[in-house]
């Protein structure tokens, strides 16, 4: 769907306030540097003045003073980086921090829309991010789950054992994210924190650098159908951020309204097509891999057995829990 002039404008306002804002505060910490080490700006004009002999140098092809000259200038980047490091300073505190280090807040990264246009489109728009507030492992306890009771669906594992083993695989997953880029399917009974961890791994891997793309299971279908069919789609940026996501999260499998038949089309596809790409995928629901064959088809299931770490969660309904902790932290 095309964007209006007004739309373009916005998305164009919030960038030039943000580069505005990243330049405001490189000036106010150079000013801070500059009271601190007054040297800099002595090496700062000798290194502009030997930049302009430099030039007249060059027009005069004297080659042997073009070296000198800039063996001296790597000799002040490497004073100044000194001088810098003397503070607890480097030489990056000097530039401006972007909200977009890809783009600088430009919204134009290798010639086309840089990875974050879509989602400053989307706040402009109205429609939201994808995005929930970030978490972090800090947030995932534990403690709400029972170590006294063996299970024996878990080899004699207790509750927390067995979580202890999912958050260990889940920290892992986001730790080499970088290096490898596979699928994960959450599985087990509602309310065992399978939300909660997969948009801990997201936010981990955000933090990184990569883009992520978190949407439930009826918004990826609701997508799909909108595809499928060339019908209006409610969030027409969604198909583009979860195609180019390099960490593509789904969740609650299992709880959309949709076609058997696209459903089955949509997830093998996706999934083939990430794994083709070698993009990182993350599918949540309260599914076995039996009920995921009954759903959405063998050649669905046998490829998440075939090529996705899955990760089976133990314990009770944690936002109960949540609340007894919270309770009992009130008395």
């Amino acid at each position: 769907m095309p964007i209006t002039q007004a739309q373009y404008d916005a998305v164009e306002a919030v960038y030039r306030e943000r580069r505005q804002r990243a330049r405001g505060e490189a000036a106010l910490r150079a000013e801070k540097i500059a009271a601190e080490l007054p040297e800099l700006a002595e090496r700062e004009q000798e290194r502009l003045n030997l930049s302009m002999e430099l030039i007249r140098t060059s027009l005069r092809t004297d080659t042997e003073k073009a070296e000198r000259l800039r063996a001296r200038m790597q000799a002040i980047s490497a004073e100044k980086e000194a001088l810098l490091a003397s503070r607890g300073y480097t030489l990056k505190d000097l530039e401006p921090h972007y909200t977009c280090p890809f783009c600088g807040d430009t919204g134009r990264y290798e010639g086309r829309a840089c990875r974050c246009y879509d989602q400053v489109l989307a706040e402009v728009t109205g429609h939201g991010s994808v995005r929930e507030d970030p978490v972090s492992f800090d947030d995932f306890s534990l403690a709400w789950y029972d170590n006294t009771a063996a299970l024996r669906d878990f080899g004699g594992q207790t509750e927390r054992q067995v979580m202890e083993g999912v958050l260990a695989a889940a920290k892992a997953y986001a730790d080499r994210f970088s290096e490898k880029k596979e699928g994960l399917f959450l599985t087990g009974p509602v309310g065992t924190g399978k939300t909660l961890l997969s948009r801990c791994i997201a936010h981990a891997v955000e933090r990184q650098g990569y883009e992520v793309c978190l949407v439930t299971a009826q918004e990826f279908f609701r997508a799909a159908e909108a595809e499928a069919f060339d019908k209006e789609n409610d969030n027409p940026l969604l198909l583009g951020q979860m195609n180019r996501a390099d960490l593509l999260v789904i969740d609650d499998l299992g709880t959309e309204f949709t076609s058997r038949r696209l459903a089955q089309n949509a997830l093998f596809t996706m999934i083939n097509e990430r794994e083709l790409e070698e993009r990182g995928t993350i599918l949540t629901g309260n599914l076995s891999l039996n009920d995921m064959e009954d759903l959405y088809s063998n050649r669905v299931s046998s490829r998440i057995a075939g090529t996705y770490r899955i990760l089976r969660f133990a314990g009770p309904d944690i936002r109960i829990a949540k609340k007894q902790f919270k309770n009992r932290d009130k008395s």
